[in-house]
């Protein structure tokens, strides 16, 4: 029997919850890891922008492997503290 469970959303939610429940999501996700990172950017709020910085920063090939061992941190998602550890956390 195959679960989907959709990553968690950051909107709303301190920071240390989100990673909590993201490192949660990928215990349990059938998500292949090439997918994880796509996903989880798509679940950023696009109220703060921070959707746009992150897909205008990080080539879509480079969110494929965000979830496994890149090291790339955008310098445009640097304008808010939430949003840089969560694209920090991300990569």
């Amino acid at each position: 029997m195959s679960t989907k469970i959709n990553p968690p959303c950051l909107k709303s939610k301190e920071y240390e919850l989100y990673k909590q429940e993201l490192l949660a999501w990928k215990e349990v996700t059938e998500l292949a890891k090439s997918k994880q990172g796509v996903a989880i950017a798509l679940t950023l709020p696009e109220d703060d922008s921070i959707r746009q910085k992150v897909f205008d920063q990080i080539p879509l090939t480079e969110l494929k492997i965000g979830c496994q061992a890149t090291k790339h941190t955008p310098t445009a998602a640097k304008s808010s503290g939430q949003s840089t550890r969560v694209v920090a956390y991300f990569y």
